[in-house]
Protein backbone atom coordinates (compact mmCIF):
# COMPACT_ATOMS: atom_id res chain seq x y z
CA UNK A 1 0.00 0.00 0.00
CA UNK A 2 1.35 3.35 -1.08
CA UNK A 3 0.89 5.10 2.70
CA UNK A 4 1.66 8.13 0.66
CA UNK A 5 -1.83 8.00 -1.08
CA UNK A 6 -3.65 6.76 2.08
CA UNK A 7 -6.30 8.90 2.82
CA UNK A 8 -9.07 8.47 5.16
CA UNK A 9 -11.04 11.15 3.73
CA UNK A 10 -13.56 8.98 1.85
CA UNK A 11 -14.81 7.17 5.10
CA UNK A 12 -14.96 10.83 7.58
CA UNK A 13 -18.49 11.48 5.93
CA UNK A 14 -19.71 8.06 7.15
CA UNK A 15 -17.72 8.12 10.75
CA UNK A 16 -19.73 11.37 11.19
CA UNK A 17 -23.06 10.31 10.64
CA UNK A 18 -22.86 7.17 13.25
CA UNK A 19 -25.50 8.21 15.96
CA UNK A 20 -24.97 6.79 19.21
CA UNK A 21 -27.64 5.88 22.01
CA UNK A 22 -26.63 5.91 25.33
CA UNK A 23 -28.65 3.71 27.10
CA UNK A 24 -29.07 2.95 30.80
CA UNK A 25 -31.30 2.85 34.19
CA UNK A 26 -29.00 4.59 36.00
CA UNK A 27 -30.28 8.67 36.01
CA UNK A 28 -26.93 9.55 37.78
CA UNK A 29 -24.98 8.02 34.51
CA UNK A 30 -27.52 9.47 31.99
CA UNK A 31 -27.10 12.85 33.58
CA UNK A 32 -22.88 12.68 33.24
CA UNK A 33 -24.00 11.76 29.37
CA UNK A 34 -25.86 15.11 29.12
CA UNK A 35 -23.23 17.14 30.79
CA UNK A 36 -20.04 15.33 28.55
CA UNK A 37 -21.82 15.99 25.44
CA UNK A 38 -22.38 19.34 26.26
CA UNK A 39 -19.15 20.17 27.28
CA UNK A 40 -16.28 17.84 25.18
CA UNK A 41 -18.31 16.81 21.84
CA UNK A 42 -18.18 20.07 19.94
CA UNK A 43 -21.24 21.55 19.15
CA UNK A 44 -22.02 20.61 15.63
CA UNK A 45 -21.49 16.99 16.66
CA UNK A 46 -23.75 16.86 19.61
CA UNK A 47 -26.98 15.75 17.45
CA UNK A 48 -25.08 12.93 16.97
CA UNK A 49 -25.69 11.55 20.43
CA UNK A 50 -29.13 10.97 22.11
CA UNK A 51 -29.15 9.84 26.04
CA UNK A 52 -31.60 7.45 27.17
CA UNK A 53 -32.77 6.35 30.72
CA UNK A 54 -34.63 3.63 31.11
CA UNK A 55 -34.56 -0.27 29.90
CA UNK A 56 -33.92 -1.94 26.29
CA UNK A 57 -37.53 -2.56 25.55
CA UNK A 58 -38.69 1.01 26.56
CA UNK A 59 -36.45 2.79 23.85
CA UNK A 60 -39.27 3.23 20.44
CA UNK A 61 -36.29 3.96 18.00
CA UNK A 62 -34.42 1.66 15.26
CA UNK A 63 -30.18 1.12 15.69
CA UNK A 64 -28.33 -1.07 13.80
CA UNK A 65 -25.82 -2.34 16.25
CA UNK A 66 -25.78 -2.99 20.08
CA UNK A 67 -22.55 -3.03 21.87
CA UNK A 68 -22.10 -6.05 24.78
CA UNK A 69 -20.07 -4.94 27.42
CA UNK A 70 -18.41 -8.32 27.64
CA UNK A 71 -16.36 -10.65 29.89
CA UNK A 72 -13.24 -12.09 27.93
CA UNK A 73 -14.87 -15.27 27.57
CA UNK A 74 -18.04 -14.01 25.66
CA UNK A 75 -20.45 -14.94 27.86
CA UNK A 76 -23.31 -13.09 27.20
CA UNK A 77 -25.98 -14.35 30.42
CA UNK A 78 -25.61 -11.92 32.93
CA UNK A 79 -26.84 -8.12 33.57
CA UNK A 80 -27.20 -5.97 30.08
CA UNK A 81 -25.51 -9.06 28.39
CA UNK A 82 -28.58 -10.99 28.95
CA UNK A 83 -30.66 -8.11 28.39
CA UNK A 84 -28.87 -8.48 24.94
CA UNK A 85 -29.30 -12.48 24.55
CA UNK A 86 -33.13 -12.34 25.14
CA UNK A 87 -33.26 -9.39 22.56
CA UNK A 88 -31.97 -11.70 19.75
CA UNK A 89 -33.41 -14.48 21.01
CA UNK A 90 -35.51 -14.48 23.94
CA UNK A 91 -36.89 -18.57 23.74
CA UNK A 92 -33.28 -19.77 23.96
CA UNK A 93 -30.52 -17.39 24.63
CA UNK A 94 -27.75 -19.68 24.90
CA UNK A 95 -27.88 -19.50 21.50
CA UNK A 96 -26.46 -15.61 21.14
CA UNK A 97 -23.76 -16.70 23.40
CA UNK A 98 -23.14 -19.80 21.83
CA UNK A 99 -22.98 -17.80 17.99
CA UNK A 100 -20.64 -15.29 19.63
CA UNK A 101 -18.34 -17.68 20.62
CA UNK A 102 -17.62 -19.69 17.78
CA UNK A 103 -17.06 -16.64 16.28
CA UNK A 104 -14.36 -15.60 18.25
CA UNK A 105 -12.84 -18.51 18.15
CA UNK A 106 -12.71 -18.41 14.34
CA UNK A 107 -11.42 -14.85 14.67
CA UNK A 108 -8.92 -14.65 17.57
CA UNK A 109 -9.22 -17.99 19.11
CA UNK A 110 -11.66 -17.55 21.45
CA UNK A 111 -10.12 -14.63 23.50
CA UNK A 112 -10.69 -10.66 23.40
CA UNK A 113 -8.49 -8.91 25.51
CA UNK A 114 -10.15 -6.10 27.39
CA UNK A 115 -10.18 -3.02 25.78
CA UNK A 116 -10.70 -4.77 22.30
CA UNK A 117 -13.85 -4.95 19.93
CA UNK A 118 -14.83 -7.01 17.46
CA UNK A 119 -18.24 -7.13 15.56
CA UNK A 120 -20.21 -10.03 15.08
CA UNK A 121 -22.98 -10.00 12.34
CA UNK A 122 -26.08 -11.09 13.37
CA UNK A 123 -28.60 -10.95 10.70
CA UNK A 124 -29.60 -14.57 10.79
CA UNK A 125 -31.23 -13.82 14.07
CA UNK A 126 -33.88 -11.85 12.12
CA UNK A 127 -34.14 -9.28 14.96
CA UNK A 128 -37.04 -7.51 14.37
CA UNK A 129 -38.07 -4.58 17.27
CA UNK A 130 -35.12 -2.57 16.81
CA UNK A 131 -33.63 -3.94 13.33
CA UNK A 132 -30.36 -4.42 14.61
CA UNK A 133 -27.86 -6.47 13.06
CA UNK A 134 -24.22 -6.74 14.86
CA UNK A 135 -23.31 -7.08 18.33
CA UNK A 136 -20.19 -5.36 19.37
CA UNK A 137 -17.80 -7.40 21.43
CA UNK A 138 -16.40 -4.68 24.35
CA UNK A 139 -14.88 -6.35 27.33
CA UNK A 140 -13.95 -4.03 30.55
CA UNK A 141 -12.66 -7.59 32.40
CA UNK A 142 -11.80 -11.15 31.71
CA UNK A 143 -14.29 -12.21 34.58
CA UNK A 144 -17.23 -10.21 36.47
CA UNK A 145 -14.74 -8.08 38.86
CA UNK A 146 -13.77 -4.77 39.75
CA UNK A 147 -12.10 -3.41 36.74
CA UNK A 148 -10.77 -0.24 38.00
CA UNK A 149 -7.40 -1.31 38.05
CA UNK A 150 -7.12 -1.21 34.33
CA UNK A 151 -7.84 2.33 34.69
CA UNK A 152 -8.49 3.41 31.04
CA UNK A 153 -10.48 0.50 29.39
CA UNK A 154 -13.30 2.18 28.98
CA UNK A 155 -11.24 4.99 26.71
CA UNK A 156 -9.92 1.71 25.00
CA UNK A 157 -12.97 0.32 24.33
CA UNK A 158 -14.80 3.31 22.93
CA UNK A 159 -11.75 3.56 20.92
CA UNK A 160 -11.78 0.43 19.52
CA UNK A 161 -15.23 0.12 19.11
CA UNK A 162 -14.90 3.52 17.02
CA UNK A 163 -11.98 1.50 14.81
CA UNK A 164 -13.88 -1.06 14.18
CA UNK A 165 -16.87 0.60 12.83
CA UNK A 166 -14.55 2.53 10.97
CA UNK A 167 -12.98 -0.48 9.15
CA UNK A 168 -16.50 -2.08 8.75
CA UNK A 169 -17.13 1.03 6.63
CA UNK A 170 -13.97 0.97 4.50
CA UNK A 171 -14.91 -2.88 4.28
CA UNK A 172 -18.34 -3.00 3.04
CA UNK A 173 -18.25 0.15 0.96
CA UNK A 174 -21.19 1.69 1.26
CA UNK A 175 -23.38 -1.29 1.75
CA UNK A 176 -24.19 -3.03 4.87
CA UNK A 177 -23.79 0.10 6.46
CA UNK A 178 -24.19 0.42 10.65
CA UNK A 179 -25.07 4.32 10.82
CA UNK A 180 -26.34 4.00 14.72
CA UNK A 181 -24.96 2.11 17.65
CA UNK A 182 -26.76 1.82 21.16
CA UNK A 183 -24.52 1.09 24.37
CA UNK A 184 -24.59 0.89 27.48
CA UNK A 185 -22.13 2.48 30.30
CA UNK A 186 -19.02 0.34 30.33
CA UNK A 187 -17.01 -0.96 33.28
CA UNK A 188 -19.60 0.85 35.67
CA UNK A 189 -21.77 -1.94 37.22
CA UNK A 190 -19.18 -4.78 39.03
CA UNK A 191 -16.29 -3.08 37.47
CA UNK A 192 -16.55 -0.52 39.78
CA UNK A 193 -16.27 2.40 37.11
CA UNK A 194 -17.91 6.09 38.66
CA UNK A 195 -20.34 7.14 36.59
CA UNK A 196 -18.16 10.40 35.91
CA UNK A 197 -15.12 8.31 34.86
CA UNK A 198 -17.25 6.18 32.32
CA UNK A 199 -19.24 8.96 30.51
CA UNK A 200 -16.19 11.37 30.14
CA UNK A 201 -13.53 8.18 28.99
CA UNK A 202 -16.76 7.70 26.05
CA UNK A 203 -17.08 11.24 25.13
CA UNK A 204 -13.50 11.75 25.15
CA UNK A 205 -12.68 9.12 23.21
CA UNK A 206 -15.16 9.64 20.84
CA UNK A 207 -13.59 13.29 20.52
CA UNK A 208 -10.25 12.24 20.26
CA UNK A 209 -10.77 9.63 17.50
CA UNK A 210 -12.86 12.34 15.33
CA UNK A 211 -10.25 14.79 16.01
CA UNK A 212 -7.77 11.78 14.16
CA UNK A 213 -10.41 12.19 11.49
CA UNK A 214 -10.02 15.39 10.47
CA UNK A 215 -6.19 15.29 10.58
CA UNK A 216 -5.40 16.56 7.31
CA UNK A 217 -1.75 14.42 7.71
CA UNK A 218 -1.81 10.82 9.54
CA UNK A 219 0.75 12.12 12.12
CA UNK A 220 0.73 12.72 16.03
CA UNK A 221 3.26 15.45 17.13
CA UNK A 222 4.61 15.16 20.61
CA UNK A 223 2.50 17.93 21.68
CA UNK A 224 -0.87 15.83 20.91
CA UNK A 225 0.51 13.02 22.76
CA UNK A 226 0.90 15.21 26.26
CA UNK A 227 -2.40 16.89 25.30
CA UNK A 228 -4.25 13.44 25.05
CA UNK A 229 -2.77 12.12 27.99
CA UNK A 230 -3.96 15.16 30.17
CA UNK A 231 -7.16 15.38 28.99
CA UNK A 232 -7.21 11.38 29.30
CA UNK A 233 -5.67 11.57 32.78
CA UNK A 234 -8.82 14.12 33.62
CA UNK A 235 -11.25 10.63 33.36
CA UNK A 236 -9.21 8.50 35.85
CA UNK A 237 -11.36 7.02 38.63
CA UNK A 238 -10.19 7.22 42.18
CA UNK A 239 -9.90 4.11 43.28
CA UNK A 240 -10.96 4.11 47.07
CA UNK A 241 -14.61 5.72 45.38
CA UNK A 242 -14.40 2.94 43.23
CA UNK A 243 -13.50 0.11 46.18
CA UNK A 244 -16.00 2.00 48.12
CA UNK A 245 -19.00 1.81 45.43
CA UNK A 246 -18.02 -2.07 44.57
CA UNK A 247 -20.63 -3.57 46.57
CA UNK A 248 -23.95 -0.96 45.66
CA UNK A 249 -22.71 -2.10 42.58
CA UNK A 250 -23.26 -5.95 42.88
CA UNK A 251 -26.55 -5.05 44.64
CA UNK A 252 -27.53 -3.36 41.97
CA UNK A 253 -26.59 -5.83 39.23
CA UNK A 254 -28.38 -8.51 41.47
CA UNK A 255 -31.25 -6.63 41.49
CA UNK A 256 -31.25 -5.89 37.78
CA UNK A 257 -30.76 -9.91 37.02
CA UNK A 258 -33.43 -10.94 39.62
CA UNK A 259 -36.35 -8.39 38.18
CA UNK A 260 -35.36 -9.62 34.93
CA UNK A 261 -35.37 -6.10 33.30
CA UNK A 262 -35.93 -5.93 29.43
Amino acid sequence: MNMDNYTLTPYLNTMESVHFIFCDLNAKLCKQWDECIKTIIPEDKQSLFTVFNGPLDKYEGKFDCIVSPANSAIRLDGSFDNVISKMFSPSHRGAVTEHCQKYVYGINNGYLAPGMCLLVPMHHFDEEKFGCKYIALCPTMRIPDDCTWNKEVVYNCMWNLLAELWRHARRKNGKDEITSVLITGLGTGVGGFSVESCARQMTVAWKHFHDNLQKEENRTSWADMYSRDREISKCIPDRKKSIMSLQQAWDDVIAEAESEVF
